[in-house]
């Protein structure tokens, strides 16, 4: 009988032994190929996405196509992975399966061009292909191309907003940053420009916060600042008013202008901001619940209270301030002295210029007979 070392031994050379003909078996399995694609995997970039744009925002990868067999060979093609991308092979545009014949011990070019989504990082394309023969004997080939695009610049916060009250006509200052990526031989920055800027808007200060460090051989990131102050203007309403902040990069330093736009958005507070209703829940019948309310200016202009109302017996507002103020409390009562619900309205008038009248719905639900009531 063998021994239980023995029996690992053979044991690890019958494993060995099977791994060998599976090696062998995969070679004889190669040496059948009859055409084969070098190098099939790509990858291209990092690409900036102003040199993708240039060109109609499509790339392009080549590879080539060999018949390894002295014998012409027919190849089908399956299909790409994204509509986006198209294959040409020679001088022929490839629909879904087409068949193209290589002649024996030929090559071939085989181009797959494709539009890269700028606002992805990275795009994997793939390709499919199939070489017929009897059942079990096809062959498939396959080409992938990963494309990876770098924004030339982005700005944080990616959009610019501010609202302005007038009793705040200089807003504080705020800062704009910008992060760069330019291909040059060397890290010698090119100046930022702000070529355009809403009139509402004034540069204070740009200034370079970090130097340029390498990315790839010939790329490189470097980041920037603006700062800025805000000035209202009389013609800003309170929908807001798009328009945007430009910049650029000069050419001194790299293949061409680098520019982008910052998208801005101003809205100026107009009239007083108070609440549309005021619910007073289920009421039970004979109590009285009173809800506070706070009404105020959005453009913190002082108003006064000139009249307040209601077409309610049931409901009674009353305010704890007088003359002109910022903003103002009522105080809103409603007794619940009948079974039906509560769908009335406050109706306000102030002295503020832009907003003379003011109307807040008041409603409950039908009083309970019993119990507390809901809230």
């Amino acid at each position: 009988m063998l021994s239980d070392k023995s029996k690992t031994l053979y044991g690890v050379l019958l494993v060995l032994t099977l791994a060998a003909v599976a090696w062998f078996a995969s070679l004889a399995h190669r040496s059948e190929a009859r055409v084969r694609i070098i190098d099939p995997q790509r990858s291209l970039g990092p690409l900036l996405a102003s040199e993708v744009a240039r060109n109609a925002g499509r790339v392009e990868a080549k590879y080539a196509l060999e018949n390894l067999s002295s014998e012409p060979q027919v190849v089908r093609f399956e299909g790409v992975s994204c509509g986006c991308a198209g294959l040409r092979l020679g001088e022929k545009e490839l629909q879904v399966g087409d068949r193209v014949t290589l002649a024996g011990g030929g090559k071939d070019c085989l181009k797959l061009s494709m539009r890269v989504p700028l606002a992805k990082s990275e795009t994997v394309i793939s390709a499919s292909f199939t070489i017929p023969a009897e059942p079990g004997k096809e062959e498939s080939l396959s080409v992938q191309c990963r494309v990876r695009v770098l924004p030339d610049i982005l700005f944080r916060p990616s959009v610019f907003s501010c609202e302005f009250r007038s009793a705040q006509p200089r807003v504080a200052e705020k800062t704009l940053k910008v992060e760069r990526v330019f291909r040059a031989d060397n890290a010698v920055s090119s100046p930022l420009k702000v070529t355009r800027i809403p009139p509402q808007m004034k540069v204070l200060r740009i200034e370079r916060t970090a130097p340029a460090s390498r990315i790839e051989a010939d790329l490189w990131r470097e980041f920037w600042q603006i700062s800025v102050a805000f000035t209202a203007t009389e013609d800003l309403q309170s929908t807001a008013a798009p328009t945007a902040l430009s910049i650029s990069f000069d050419s001194a330093n790299s293949p061409s202008e680098q520019t982008a736009e910052c998208p801005v958005i101003l809205r100026r507070a107009f009239g007083i901001e108070a609440p549309k209703m005021v619910h007073f829940g289920a009421v039970p019948m004979g109590q009285t619940r009173t809800k506070r309310l706070l009404i105020r200016a959005a453009d913190e202009r002082e108003f006064e209270l000139l009249h307040i109302g209601t077409d309610s017996t049931a409901l009674e507002v009353s305010t704890s301030t007088s003359g002109c103020k910022k903003y103002h409390w009522l105080d809103a009562s409603y007794h619940a002295a009948c079974p039906k619900a509560l769908c009335t309205q406050i109706l306000i008038e102030t002295s503020h210029p832009d907003c003379p009248k003011l109307t807040i719905a008041a409603a409950s639900n039908p009083p309970s007979v019993c119990g507390d009531g809901g809230q």
